[in-house]
């Protein structure tokens, strides 16, 4: 008998221990849900706070990146106006050269215009036209037995003219 106790006290006692490990189990499980829950919540705060930080530090970038930019950009102008200068100053200097070259061409020309204009003046003032003494003289030398050839040399005119002269008086027969 003392055996059946033996093993109905080990049974209490096993039992006992049972309960008092699952109890234990039981209220370590809920500290550990309660643990997993806080680190949940503390591991999403950890993600909010993640990002929050880096829009802070995209936010706190730009202003710097927006200066660099503008960095960029003056310097690119500035690059970009001192390379037109070097490549269309040349350019605008052959073009003015050339303007003055065509203004000097052209100066020159009206000079000469000017000047022939100036000899055709003085070269019909010296011989005007005398057509009206040309056909008397005509008519007088012929008239005096030269002929027509030698009219037209001695008055400088075509024998061609003397001629059609000599024929409108009706000197000349053909």
């Amino acid at each position: 008998m003392i055996e059946i106790t033996a093993f109905i006290a080990f049974g209490i006692v096993l039992l006992i221990v049972i309960a008092l490990s699952y109890m234990k189990d039981s209220e370590m499980t809920r500290k550990f849900s309660k643990y997993e829950k806080i680190l949940d919540s503390l591991m999403k705060e950890n993600h909010a706070i993640k990002k929050q930080l880096q829009t802070l530090e995209i936010t706190a970038s730009l202003p710097k990146e927006t200066e660099d930019l503008q960095n960029i950009e003056e310097r690119l102008a500035l690059k970009i106006q001192s390379e037109i200068n070097d490549k269309i100053i040349p350019v605008i200097n052959s073009i003015q050269n050339i303007e003055q070259a065509i203004e000097n061409f052209q100066s020159e020309q009206q000079d000469r215009i000017y000047d022939l204009e100036e000899r055709t003046k003085s070269i019909t003032k010296i011989s005007p036209p005398n057509n009206g003494s040309d056909e008397e003289k005509i008519v007088s030398l012929y008239n005096n037995g030269l002929s027509v050839e030698s009219i037209a040399k001695d008055l400088q005119l075509s024998v061609g003219k003397v001629n059609l002269i000599l024929k409108i008086r009706g000197l000349l027969r053909t």
